[in-house]
């Protein structure tokens, strides 16, 4: 998958997580539940809209790192272009 598309769909799942929040707008997040994409826990949606943006903080600060390092960027292939 080329790089532009990787980015794009990352936007959009951004996009996406945006707007739940939006629509979460005035629910008490701690009491309104939501179940885990692992489908093993079930969260208040607070607490599963905390987990969902740190961990797209982790996302935003691993392309950090990896813009930092020395020879950034070079030319890859993503292993779907292989």
């Amino acid at each position: 998958m080329p790089l532009a598309a990787v980015r794009q769909e990352f936007l959009e799942w951004q996009d996406q997580i945006a707007e739940r929040i939006r629509q979460a707008d005035g629910l008490d997040l701690p009491r309104a539940r939501a179940r885990s994409p692992l489908r093993v826990w079930k969260w208040s949606l607070g607490t599963f809209f905390a987990v969902a943006l740190a961990h797209e903080r982790r996302h935003i600060w691993q392309a950090r790192q990896v813009s930092n390092e020395q020879g950034f960027p070079r030319s890859v292939t993503l292993k779907s272009e292989a």
